[in-house]
C-alpha cells in the first residue's frame, strides 16, 4: 500500500510539474506574441495613416485641379465677371447688354460741329448664340451720314476662341449701298492679362452693283486692373480690292466697370492711318456705356 501510495504521489506531482510548464511556457509564449505585435501594428498604424494622407492629399490636389463653376462661361447676370478679359466671346444664354454711345468729331476747323449716336444691343439666345443689332444716327450738324441700322447673328465655332460672325447693313439714305459683312472673330490669350483679337471683319459684300472689300480688323486688350481693361482695334479697309484706295482706322479705348452690370469708356479714333499728309486730320472721340439687363 505504501509502495502504491509514493507511486501515485510522484504521478500526481509529475503532473503538477508538467502544468506548471505549460503555465510558464504560455505566458512567455503570450509576452513574445504581445512584444512582437506592438511594433508591427505600429507600422501598420503608420502605414494606414499615411494611406489616409495621401488619400485626403490626393483629394485636395483633385479640388484645386478642378476648374471653377463657371470655367465653361456659364454666366448668368449675378456672376458675370468684372474683367472684360474673362468674359466670354458671346453673350450669355438669356443675358442682353446695351450699348449707347455719344460721338463728336474732333477735326480741324470742324471740331465738336457733328455730334453722332449709336445705340446697339446683344442677346444670348444660347451659350453659344447670340443676335446684335444697332443703329448709327447723326443727331447734329451736317456731316453728309444717314442713319445706318445693322442686324447679325453670332454663334460659336471653337469655345471662347473662334466664333463666326455675319451681319446685314442697311441704309435710311441713299449715301450708302446696302452691304453684308462677314467675320469669323477670334480671341486668343497669351497671358491672363492680355488678349489678341482679330477678323470679326473680313469681307464686306455690297448688294449694290460694287465690288466686295477686304475689311480685316486686328487688335488687342490689356487688363492692368479687373476694372480697367485698355482697347486698341485697327482695321486694314481695302475697297473692291484696291490696294491705291486702302484706309487703316485706328482706336484706342478705356473702359472702366464699377459694377457687374455696367461699363462705363472713353475711346479716340483715327479715320486714316496711310494719309500720308495728315494722319491724324480725321479724328473724333466718344463717350460709351454697356449695360447688361
Amino acid at each position: 500500500m505504501n509502495r502504491n501510495n509514493v507511486n501515485a504521489d510522484a504521478e500526481e506531482d509529475a503532473v503538477v510539474g508538467q502544468q506548471f510548464k505549460m503555465k510558464i511556457l504560455t505566458r512567455y509564449i503570450f509576452i513574445f506574441i504581445v512584444l512582437v505585435s506592438l511594433p508591427v501594428s505600429s507600422f501598420a498604424q503608420d502605414d494606414w495613416d499615411d494611406e489616409e494622407s495621401e488619400e485626403e492629399s490626393d483629394e485636395e490636389e483633385s479640388k484645386e485641379e478642378q476648374p471653377p463653376v463657371t470655367a465653361g462661361g456659364l454666366y448668368r447676370k449675378d456672376n458675370y465677371p468684372l474683367a472684360a478679359l474673362d468674359r466670354p466671346m458671346l453673350m450669355a444664354r438669356g443675358l442682353m447688354e446695351a450699348r449707347i454711345e455719344l460721338e463728336t468729331d474732333v477735326s480741324e476747323n470742324v471740331a465738336l460741329e457733328n455730334w453722332f449716336n449709336k445705340v446697339g444691343m446683344r442677346y444670348g439666345v444660347t451659350d453659344s448664340l447670340e443676335v446684335f443689332g444697332s443703329v448709327y444716327s447723326l443727331l447734329a450738324g451736317e456731316a453728309p451720314v444717314g442713319g445706318i441700322g445693322s442686324v447679325g447673328v453670332e454663334t460659336g465655332v471653337y469655345h471662347d476662341i473662334v466664333n463666326f460672325r455675319t451681319s446685314l447693313d442697311l441704309t435710311f439714305r441713299k449715301c450708302c449701298a446696302t452691304r453684308w459683312v462677314v467675320g469669323l472673330p477670334i480671341r486668343y490669350r497669351p497671358k491672363k492679362e492680355v488678349a489678341i483679337i482679330a477678323l470679326d471683319k473680313i469681307l464686306t459684300i455690297h448688294f449694290a452693283d460694287q465690288k466686295p472689300d477686304l475689311t480685316v480688323g486686328v487688335g488687342g486688350i490689356l487688363q492692368p486692373h479687373p476694372f480697367i481693361s485698355v482697347l486698341v482695334r485697327g482695321e486694314l479697309i481695302l475697297p473692291a480690292f484696291d490696294a491705291d484706295a486702302m484706309t487703316i482706322p485706328v482706336q484706342a479705348a478705356v473702359q472702366v466697370t464699377p459694377t457687374r452690370n455696367l461699363d462705363l469708356g472713353l475711346a479716340a479714333t483715327l479715320s486714316n492711318l496711310k494719309n500720308e499728309n495728315d494722319r491724324f486730320a480725321n479724328r473724333s472721340v466718344l463717350l460709351f456705356s454697356n449695360i447688361r439687363l
